[in-house]
C-alpha cells in the first residue's frame, strides 16, 4: 500500500474502533526495520564510552542520546539511539540490516570488559507513535511523557523516547511480558504502514546508515556533527582522530540534503538503491550518494542525499544518461537541533 493511501485506510479501520477510544489522528507502526542491541554488566557504560562518538557519561534514565560507531578510519559503521534502563543496562536502537556487523566489531573489544552484548532481545518489541493526540494518549497510558528531543520515560515494561522531529513523535520499546501497555497502546492508536514512519524521519533530516552505506562516510558528510551525534569534548573513541581533525582543521567535502524525485517515469523504469551515486547536472560527474529513500505518495519518493555544495547548486540526478532529476530543499530540521 502506498504511503498516500495508508492514512485513509488507517482512518477507515479506525472509525470502526472509535467506540473503544481509538484516535483517528494518532498512529502507530511496528518498526520491523529496526532492532535493539542490549549491553549489560558493570562496565557497560565505560565500554561504550570508549567506542562511540557520543558522551555516554551524560546518559541517564531520563535522557537518551544519538550517536555513531566509527571504524578506525573514521567511517561510520552504524548510527544508533542510546537509552539507559539501569546504570548497567543499556539499549542501542539501530537498523536491523547493520546489526550483525556492528555486533561483530563491538564484540571484538567487549572481551576486555565486564559487559555482555545481546542482539534483538526476544522480550522487547519496537513501535513508533505519532500524531495530534499521541503525547496525551501515551501520558494517559503510562502517566508521563518525554518533553524534549531524546528525553526518555523508563519504567518496568516500557521505554518511551521523544524523537527530534516536528510534532509529537515517539519511539516505544515494550516488554512483551508486561503486555498491558502494549495492548492499550495498540487499542488507542490507529495502525499505519511502517513506511509512513520512515517518510516522516526522512522529511525531518534523520539520516540513517543502512547495509549498503555502512563504512562509507565520515560523520560530517551525514550532518552528524550538527545533529547531536558527536561530542567534541569527550575522551578518546574509535575513529576520533579522523573525526576531530576534520572538525577542527578541515571542511566536509559533502553535506546532507533533503530531496524529492521529480521525474515520475524514472521511478517505474529502474529501482532506486540506497548508496547509488548522484551526478552533477552541470558536468555529469559523480558528486554524491543517495542515503535514504521512501515512497511518499503516488509515484513520488522523498530522499536524504549527500552531495558537494557545487553539485547541489548545479542540480543533481541519479542517472547521467536518463536525467532522473532531484529537487533539493533547504537543510532538514534535524540539522538545527544541536
Amino acid at each position: 500500500m502506498a504511503a498516500a493511501d495508508s492514512h485513509s485506510a488507517s482512518a477507515y479501520y479506525g472509525c470502526e474502533k472509535t467506540a473503544r477510544g481509538t484516535s483517528l489522528t494518532s498512529f502507530y507502526s511496528k518498526l520491523t526495520r529496526e532492532s535493539l542491541l542490549q549491553l549489560t554488566g558493570p562496565d557497560a557504560s565505560t565500554f561504550l564510552q570508549g567506542q562511540v562518538t557520543c558522551d555516554v557519561s551524560k546518559l541517564s534514565a531520563s535522557s537518551g542520546m544519538p550517536g555513531v560507531y566509527c571504524s578506525v578510519q573514521g567511517r561510520v559503521i552504524c548510527d544508533f539511539l542510546l537509552c539507559q534502563l539501569e546504570p548497567d543496562h543499556l539499549l542501542l536502537r539501530m537498523r536491523r540490516d547493520i546489526l550483525p556487523p556492528a555486533l561483530e566489531v563491538l564484540s571484538k573489544y567487549s572481551v576486555f570488559s565486564k559487559v555482555a552484548l545481546q542482539a534483538d532481545p526476544e522480550d522487547l518489541t519496537l513501535l513508533g507513535c505519532w500524531g495530534e493526540d499521541s503525547a496525551q494518549i501515551l501520558h494517559d497510558i503510562v502517566g508521563a511523557i518525554p518533553e524534549k528531543p531524546f528525553d526518555t520515560v523508563v519504567d518496568e515494561g516500557f521505554v518511551i523516547i521523544r524523537t527530534p522531529t516536528v510534532g509529537d513523535v515517539f519511539e516505544c520499546y515494550l516488554d512483551t511480558r508486561a503486555s498491558s501497555v502494549a495492548r492499550e497502546l495498540q487499542r488507542r492508536f490507529t495502525l499505519a504502514d511502517e513506511n509512513e514512519w520512515h517518510v516522516r524521519q526522512i522529511q525531518n533530516g534523520v539520516a540513517r546508515i543502512e547495509a549498503s552505506t555502512s563504512g562509507e562516510f565520515v560523520p560530517q558528510v551525514l550532518n552528524y556533527d550538527l545533529s547531536s551525534h558527536i561530542s567534541f569534548t569527550k575522551g578518546c573513541y574509535t575513529g576520533q582522530e579522523v573525526v576531530a581533525r576534520l572538525h577542527y582543521r578541515g571542511k566536509p567535502k559533502r553535506r546532507l540534503y533533503y530531496a524529492e524525485l521529480t521525474d515520475q517515469q524514472s521511478i517505474d523504469d529502474s529501482p532506486i538503491e540506497v548508496g547509488a551515486p548522484l551526478f552533477s547536472a552541470g558536468s555529469g560527474r559523480p558528486v554524491g550518494n543517495l542515503i535514504n529513500t521512501a515512497e511518499a505518495g503516488s509515484r513520488r519518493h522523498c530522499m536524504l542525499v549527500t552531495a558537494t555544495e557545487q553539485g547541489a547548486t548545479e542540480g543533481l540526478h541519479l542517472d547521467p544518461k536518463r536525467g532522473q532529476n532531484l529537487a533539493l530543499t533547504s537543510a532538514p530540521l534535524a540539522v538545527e537541533l544541536r
